[in-house]
């Protein structure tokens, strides 16, 4: 699931960190985007690729130098500090399209009450209802079991706390007029990635988000989109690094059939789609294998308990 999301975000912001109009690629789905690559490439911004190809290079070369004091600094900071004075240099407000730079505009005019509630008798506001939440719901689960493996210490994520904090977070952001959230991987996967331990990591990530909107929107606004697309490259990257279609390939033949199908599936439909369907083949394969139906959903093991300071009499 994460590789394929980590193809996704690739597919998405290669476009960006090259300088193209993000308006010419809604339409456009993963393997669209794909196809378009080339076309970008031909097209692209020179002034504003530059900065994203930098900052890509930044991103990846940084962890590998072995300086003491660059490696206290997060690489995606060094990036900012490299990028918003480049762009402020380059004039980048009236030398370029106004999509190469980061627009909040007047982001509080727009926080209030918001619900409308007037099509509450339609079957179509019960259906996007219920999609939003069992979709919203599979999602962020399914986010936060990938995220447990990566955890470094192991640890078990509760998902009923979870998906209560998700829920209640989605009902205050609908009242103020925000959209619906989930359980998400960039964010979490960047916690883990740079350290964080406990669940203060989520608490002061989403803290210095809030006082970012507060105090800094001016200085948001300087960031160029192309450096934002290429941590979300590197990212994508870390979720889907050719190490780990090795790894699982040395898990077994069968694992990597049942990976490249959910990658597949997932990127040419949805998530959930492509979830279901490395299920349905792994099944497949136990089916194949010899294992019983009734053992798909039952599982048989027997417990043997051993004494003495060698495991010799159990």
């Amino acid at each position: 699931m994460l590789a394929a999301i980590g193809i996704i975000i690739f597919s998405k912001q290669i476009h960006i960190l090259l300088g193209i109009d993000p308006s010419t690629l809604k339409e456009l789905n993963p393997i669209g985007l794909f196809e378009r690559i080339p076309d970008s490439i031909m097209h692209a911004n020179h002034p504003v690729a530059l900065i994203g190809i930098i900052s890509l290079m930044v991103l990846f070369g940084i962890p590998k130098i072995n300086i003491n004091f660059l490696k206290r600094i997060p690489a995606p900071m060094i990036v900012l500090l490299f990028a918003i004075p480049v762009a402020f240099i380059l004039d980048f407000k009236t030398t370029q399209p106004a999509y190469a730079l980061v627009h909040i505009g007047d982001f509080w005019a727009s926080v209030g009450y918001n619900p409308d509630f007037s099509a509450i008798n339609s079957f179509v506001f019960w259906k996007y209802v219920f999609m939003f939440l069992i979709v919203g719901s599979l999602e962020s689960i399914l986010t936060v079991k990938a995220i447990d493996g990566l955890d470094p210490w192991k640890r078990q994520s509760d998902f009923n706390k979870d998906l209560a904090a998700v829920g209640a977070g989605n009902a205050v952001a609908g009242l103020l007029g925000g959209l619906p959230m989930i359980s998400e991987v960039a964010r979490s996967s960047a916690n883990v990635r740079f350290g964080g331990r406990t669940v203060w990591a989520n608490f002061f990530h989403g803290l210095f988000l809030l006082v970012a909107m507060l105090l800094m929107i001016p200085v948001i606004e300087m960031i160029p989109n192309s450096a934002l697309a290429a941590m979300l490259i590197f990212f994508g990257y870390v979720l889907a690094s050719p190490s780990l279609f090795y790894k699982t390939y040395k898990i077994g033949g069968e694992q990597l059939v049942v990976f490249l199908v959910t990658i597949a599936a997932t990127i040419a439909t949805d998530l959930l789609i492509g979830i279901a369907s490395g299920i349905l083949v792994e099944f497949l394969f136990h089916i194949v294998d010899g294992a019983p139906l009734r053992s798909m959903f039952n599982a048989r093991y027997t417990l043997s308990a051993c004494w003495g300071r060698y495991p010799r009499t159990c």
